[in-house]
């Protein structure tokens, strides 16, 4: 799969998050808190370097459509952009990744 859903929980920190980047899939995440609970990754890049965001109260109105909107939004130069950060992003954060 090209993208991955990171959905905040209980909390705002998400081990999906972690799971996607492993996975080498980008991660779209459908939460308003996530980007600011986990800043180990927000030290070291961006979150729209290698993932997408989503507003919470959009994908609650409408989650086929914020989603489909989201993904398609993006033009071939951002996406590769994303694909080249979540590449960064792996190699930061997984010990045995090249």
């Amino acid at each position: 799969s090209k993208y991955c859903i990171v959905v905040r929980g209980d909390n705002p920190s998400s081990r999906s998050m972690f799971v996607a980047i492993r996975l080498g899939c980008i991660p779209v995440i459908v939460s308003d808190a996530l980007p600011y609970y986990q800043p180990v990754i927000r030290s070291l890049l961006r979150y729209d370097d290698f993932s997408i965001l989503i507003n919470e109260a959009q994908f609650l109105s409408n989650p086929a459509e914020t989603l489909n909107n989201a993904i398609l939004s993006l033009s071939d130069d951002e996406l590769k952009q994303k694909i080249d950060g979540l590449a960064l992003v792996q190699r930061i954060l997984s010990l045995d990744h090249p």
